[in-house]
């Protein structure tokens, strides 16, 4: 208690000198939490809208349909046909919240004198809605229904297309056997999701309707979209299922992926953030470091009378260390409390309000390939504040044992005569 006394008067007696190290220290807090806060957030908001708009949590389909889908194809000629088998083995899987078969193919849209490459997505009606949000962002028009004709497509491509709801469209496709077919229609609806892919080169349609067009048989679909009660079981699922449809299957070449196995970009987005987070705690490291250094050595040299007097009266270096860290811990907690209160504060508007990534990014925002448009919302990370706090109160304290040794090992005699 003796010693925490002497280092809570020596942190005050210089109060600029405090104030202005703890006050760089807190502002490299806030920028790590303002800014693990919108990363975290914008992940979170990634996966939500590939969960909730493309991919379900885990899906499952043939081998050679998840290489051709990597290489940007969508074949026609790599469809299964074990709908019913598949479906009774998930039923079976407790975290399995519900499934939607999809036939998925590549195609051009032509409207009037423009044609444009999109993604062609066949659904059931019913199975699909309970699984994905799409029916939730119609903006013009309806939804289709099961049998219908006609297709729903993005905004953004009804925009360049210059499609309104009731105009016809022609979906130009290659068949499994290499024959060029079409589809016709109307345009039925028109949706606007925060999946910029889907606004821009999705079309929706019948699943019936889009096998006979391909001349497929009733069972044939690309995959099965799964969704679970809980994102966290994913993983551990996948495995389990890649596992059963390999023994059950094994002719079939069957397997599953998850979500976070179907977005590869994702998977580096998430890598990078991890990897931001350890070059901004080497920068508070690096700054918090030396400006500790340079305190203890500037205090060191102010009160090297001081020092000799308590060596002189008994007091041994590791005392005389144990000062000087306390004085520098102190400066920690103040620059930790200060960062982690005002931090706090950013984090938790952006929670509320969030942030326009339009003014941001502009229109460049379509052009980063993350599957998220609109408003972005903070996320509280309780975690990263217990941890910045904790690393920057020891960086405090470690940045000045060496000058604290330093000053502690000066003569007492030349201390006090300051020779």
């Amino acid at each position: 208690m003796y010693f925490f006394r002497i280092a809570l008067r020596n942190l005050f007696r210089r109060r600029r000198r405090t104030f202005v190290a703890a006050g760089v220290l807190a502002i490299a807090i806030i920028f790590f939490l303002t800014l693990d806060s919108f990363l975290l957030g914008m992940m979170e908001v990634s996966f939500s809208n590939m969960i909730d708009f493309e991919t379900g949590h885990l899906q499952v389909a043939s081998q050679d349909f998840f290489a051709e889908e990597e290489e940007g194809e969508l074949p026609l000629a790599e469809t299964i046909t074990h709908e019913e088998e598949i479906e009774q083995l998930l039923t079976g899987k407790e975290e399995v919240r519900g499934f939607t078969p999809v036939l998925d193919f590549s195609a051009e849209l032509i409207a009037g004198r423009e044609d444009f490459p999109v993604q062609v997505r066949g659904i059931d009606i019913d199975s699909f809605s309970q699984i994905f949000k799409v029916d939730d962002y119609i903006v013009q028009g309806e939804f289709i229904s099961p049998g219908d004709d006609g297709i729903v497509l993005g905004e953004e491509l009804a925009e360049m297309l210059d499609l309104e709801v009731g105009d016809y469209y022609t979906l130009h496709f290659q068949d499994d056997h290499g024959s060029f077919n079409v589809m016709q229609g109307e345009i039925r609806g028109i949706v606007s999701t925060p999946h910029p892919d889907v606004n821009q080169n999705q079309v929706f349609t019948d699943l019936t309707r889009a096998r006979d067009s391909a001349a497929l048989e009733d069972s044939q679909i690309s995959k099965i979209l799964v969704s679970l009660s809980s994102r966290d079981e994913a993983e551990s699922l996948t495995a389990e299922l890649k596992t059963e449809l390999g023994e059950d299957f094994a002719p079939h070449a069957l397997t599953a992926r998850s979500y976070r196995e179907a977005e590869e970009m994702l998977e580096h987005l998430e890598a990078w953030v991890t990897l931001e987070n350890y070059v901004i705690l080497f920068l508070i490291l690096l700054i918090g470091a030396i400006g500790i250094i340079n305190i203890v050595v500037l205090s060191a040299l102010e009160r090297t009378r001081e020092i000799g007097i308590m060596k002189a009266l008994g007091l041994k270096e590791s005392e005389i260390v144990r000062i000087f860290s306390l004085e520098a811990g102190g400066i920690g907690i103040i620059g930790g409390a200060l960062g982690c209160l005002l931090g706090a504060t950013i984090v938790a508007l952006l929670a509320h309000f969030g942030l326009d990534l339009s003014v941001i990014y502009g229109e460049a925002i379509d052009g980063l390939g993350i599957p998220m448009t609109g408003r972005l919302y903070g996320v509280w990370n309780l975690s990263s504040f217990i941890l910045i706090f904790l690393f920057v109160f020891l960086l405090t304290v470690v940045a000045s044992l060496l000058p604290s040794f330093w000053a502690a090992r000066k003569d007492p005699i030349d201390a006090i005569y300051e020779r």
